[in-house]
C-alpha cells in the first residue's frame, strides 16, 4: 500500500550526517539556523551570540559577533545576502556572501 507520499510504509528514510554542531559551539540554549537556498551554507546562531557559517562539510566559513542573541536569520530569495536580528538591536545586520562583510 501506497502512501500520499508515494512511499511504501516499508521505505526507511536514510539520513546521512554532514556535522554536529552542538553547546559547545553555541553554549547552552536554543540554537536559530538557518540553510541557504541551495544547501551550500547552513548558519547557526545560540548563547554566544556568535552566527557561525558553516559549508557543507561543516567547516566555519565566516562568523558575526553580535551585539545580543540571535533572534532570527534567513537568506535573500537569491542567497546572495543573510539578514540576521540581534536581540535588543534596532538594526538587521546584512552579511553579503561574496564579500564576506556585513553591514547594519
Amino acid at each position: 500500500k501506497m502512501s500520499s507520499l508515494g512511499l511504501s510504509k516499508n521505505t526507511r528514510k536514510v539520513k546521512k550526517e554532514l556535522s554536529v554542531v552542538d553547546q559547545r559551539v553555541h553554549g547552552n540554549g536554543p540554537i536559530v539556523f538557518a540553510w541557504h537556498p541551495d544547501g551550500t551554507y547552513v548558519c547557526s546562531s545560540g548563547a554566544n551570540k556568535i552566527v557561525h557559517i558553516f559549508d557543507r562539510s561543516g567547516q566555519t566559513v565566516h562568523e558575526v559577533t553580535l551585539s545580543g542573541v540571535c533572534l532570527a536569520m534567513d537568506w535573500d530569495y537569491e542567497g546572495e545576502v543573510l539578514a540576521i536580528l540581534p536581540a535588543n538591536s534596532t538594526s538587521i545586520i546584512l552579511w553579503d556572501k561574496n564579500s564576506m562583510k556585513t553591514q547594519a
